[in-house]
C-alpha cells in the first residue's frame, strides 16, 4: 500500500499544487494537522488541514476535545 508521501509525490507530478486534508472527528482532525504540520517548502504539494466534527460523532460529545 502506498503511503502519504508517494501519494503526494504522484499529485505533485499531475499537476497538484495544494491539497485540504479533512478530519471529521478528534483523532482524524488531530491527524490532519500533523499531516500539514510537516509539509515543508519544497514539497510537491502544499496542505493544509480543517478540524471539524461530522454530526455522527456529536452523539460522543465535545468535552475531551475541548481545552
Amino acid at each position: 500500500m502506498e503511503g502519504a508521501a508517494g501519494i503526494l509525490a504522484r499529485a505533485g507530478e499531475n499537476g497538484v499544487a495544494r491539497a485540504v486534508v479533512v478530519g471529521d472527528d478528534e483523532a482524524s482532525s488531530r491527524q490532519a494537522v500533523a499531516l500539514a504540520g510537516s509539509s515543508a517548502p519544497g514539497d510537491p504539494v502544499e496542505l493544509w488541514a480543517t478540524v471539524g466534527l461530522h454530526p455522527h460523532e456529536a452523539k460522543n460529545g465535545l468535552e475531551p476535545s475541548v481545552p
